[in-house]
C-alpha cells in the first residue's frame, strides 16, 4: 500500500470520525434542550395553599379579579399580558385613580385578545380564557380549591391564586404576593426589586416618624363604593408606617367593639365619643360624599375637634379596584409632612411621588397627572367657612356642584367658575397676595387657602 492510499484512508476516517461527532453534539444538543426546559419547571404555593407547577416559558399571562392586574404590574414585565379585563378598560373612577394603569395604558390598550368581563362581581370567562392560549393565569377571585382546578383543567394552563390584600402597601402579606407573581412568572428580579424597595419606603418613614405622638382617624375608604365619615378601618398600614395611633383601633380596644379586617361603618355616637383630635379623609369619600355634605349644612362635621381646629387632610384617592401603593405611599409621605414637618422638611412630596412610580411602575411621568387631576387632594382642609366675595358686575357663575349658591366655600377645595365677556383681566387676592388667573375651556379655577376676593377688571 503506497502513502497516497493511506493518506486517502485517513482522510475518509477522518471525516467519518468528524461527521460522528457532529451527529452526537447534534443530539446532545437537542438533550441539554429538553433538560433546559424541564429546568425551568417551577412549583408554588398559592394563596389557596395549592401547590401549582408552571413548566417551560412564560410568556402569555393574564390577571383576573380585583387588583390582580396591579399586582403582577409590580411584580413582573406587562407585556407578558396577553389581554385584559373589560372592566378594567371601562375604569374605576378614571385612569389617574389606577397608577398601574395609567402607566401602561397605551400597551393595554392595544391588546386585541378578549379575555371577558372582570370586575368585583364577575368570575373567570373559562370561554374566553380558554381561547386566549395562555401559558399562566393569575385570579384573585375567592374561589374553593376544588373550583380553580376545576377552572385550570378547563383553559389548558396552570392557575395561580393570588391574596389581594386590602390597604396595602406595606406587609408581608402583600410583598409575598409580589413575590409570588415573580416566581410564577420568571420575573423573581422584578417582583424581589419592588419589595425591597417598598420595605426601604416603609424604614423611611418608620424612622422618621420616630416616636410618633400623633393620633388620626381615616375615614371615606372606598369598599364597595364611595362612603363617608362613617366608614374607617382598624388596621391601616399608613398609620403604622408613621407611627400614628389609630383613633379606631384605640375606641376597639377600649370599648370592645367588633372590628372587621375591611372597611367598617360606625355610628356617629361612636364617632362622636371618639371625637379624633385629626381626621384623615380619603379623596373618594370626600368628594362624593362629605364635601357635598358639609355644603348642604351638615352641622355633624362642626360638633368634631379636628372640624373645629382645621385638622382635617385631604388626601389623594387610595382606593379603585383595589389598594394603590404608589397612591398611598405619596399619602403617607404628604402626612409625614403635616405631622412631622421638621423631619420631613427635605422631602418634596411631588419628587417622591414621582420616584415611586418610576421604582414600582416603570414611569414616573405618571405622578404628575395623577396629582393633576387630583389638584385638591393632599391638603390640609379648614372646614370653618371662608367668604369668597364675588367683584360688582362680575356675573359669576359657579361651577362646582358642592357648592350650592357660590357665595360660600371651605378652604381647601378648588373654586371653579366663569365670567361674562372677554378680554378682561380675572384675579384672586387671598391672605394679602394678588393671583392673575388664567382660564382653561372658559373656566378660571384656584384653590382656596384663605378668604378670597375675586375680582374682574
Amino acid at each position: 500500500m503506497n502513502n497516497k492510499t493511506i493518506y486517502a484512508i485517513v482522510a475518509v476516517v477522518a471525516i467519518i470520525a468528524i461527521a460522528a461527532a457532529a451527529f452526537v453534539l447534534m443530539n446532545n444538543s437537542g438533550s441539554d434542550s429538553g433538560s433546559d426546559i424541564k429546568d425551568k419547571t417551577v412549583t408554588v404555593t398559592d394563596a389557596a395553599g395549592r401547590t401549582v407547577t408552571i413548566s417551560g416559558d412564560v410568556e402569555r399571562v393574564a390577571c383576573y379579579g380585583v387588583g390582580c392586574l396591579r399586582l403582577f404590574c409590580y411584580g413582573s414585565d406587562v407585556k407578558k399580558i396577553v389581554g385584559v379585563e373589560k372592566a378594567e378598560i371601562n375604569g374605576f373612577n378614571g385612569d389617574e385613580s389606577r397608577g398601574y394603569w395609567l402607566a401602561n395604558k397605551d400597551y393595554f390598550m392595544s391588546l386585541k385578545t378578549d379575555i371577558g368581563q372582570g370586575g368585583p362581581q364577575g368570575m373567570p370567562d373559562k370561554e374566553k380564557l380558554l381561547l386566549a392560549d395562555l401559558d399562566l393565569l393569575f385570579i384573585t377571585n375567592s374561589m374553593e380549591s376544588s373550583e380553580i382546578d376545576e377552572l385550570s383543567k378547563s383553559i389548558g394552563c396552570p392557575v395561580v391564586l393570588l391574596s389581594g390584600v386590602d390597604y396595602a402597601p406595606f406587609g408581608e402579606a402583600f410583598y409575598d404576593s409580589i413575590k409570588l407573581v415573580g416566581k410564577a412568572a420568571g420575573t423573581e428580579q422584578k417582583a424581589n426589586d419592588t419589595v425591597s424597595y417598598l420595605k426601604s419606603v416603609y424604614d423611611d418613614l418608620k424612622k422618621r416618624s420616630g416616636a410618633g405622638g400623633v393620633t388620626a382617624y381615616i375615614c371615606g375608604l372606598s369598599y364597595r363604593g364611595n362612603n363617608g365619615i362613617d366608614t374607617t378601618i382598624k388596621t391601616y398600614p399608613i398609620f403604622d408606617a408613621l407611627n400614628i395611633t389609630n383613633a379606631y383601633a384605640k375606641y376597639v380596644e377600649e370599648t370592645g367593639a367588633k372590628a372587621t379586617g375591611h372597611a367598617d361603618k360606625i355610628s356617629t355616637e361612636a364617632l362622636t365619643v371618639m371625637d379624633p383630635e385629626n381626621i384623615v379623609i380619603d379623596y373618594n369619600g370626600y368628594k362624593a360624599v362629605i364635601l357635598p355634605d358639609v355644603a348642604k349644612g351638615s352641622t355633624f362635621y362642626g360638633g368634631l375637634s379636628a372640624f373645629k381646629n382645621g385638622n382635617v387632610v385631604i388626601t389623594i384617592p387610595s382606593i379603585a379596584y383595589a389598594a394603590n401603593a404608589e397612591h398611598l405611599i405619596a399619602t403617607a409621605y404628604y402626612l409625614g409632612s403635616v405631622y412631622y414637618p421638621e423631619k420631613f422638611a427635605d422631602v418634596s412630596v411631588e419628587e417622591k411621588f414621582a420616584e415611586v412610580c418610576q421604582k414600582i411602575l416603570g414611569n414616573g411621568s405618571i405622578a404628575k397627572k395623577i396629582l393633576s387631576a387630583y389638584s385638591d387632594g393632599l391638603c390640609v382642609w379648614n372646614t370653618q367657612t371662608d367668604k369668597v366675595s364675588v367683584a360688582s358686575g362680575s356675573s359669576v357663575t359657579f361651577t362646582d356642584p358642592a357648592i350650592s349658591d357660590g357665595s360660600e366655600v371651605f378652604r381647601g377645595t378648588v373654586v371653579s367658575f366663569k365670567i361674562s365677556g372677554t378680554g378682561q383681566t380675572v384675579k384672586t387676592t387671598m391672605n394679602g397676595e394678588d393671583t392673575v388667573l388664567t382660564a382653561k375651556n372658559g373656566v378660571y379655577s384656584f384653590k382656596t387657602v384663605g378668604d378670597a376676593v375675586i375680582s374682574v377688571s
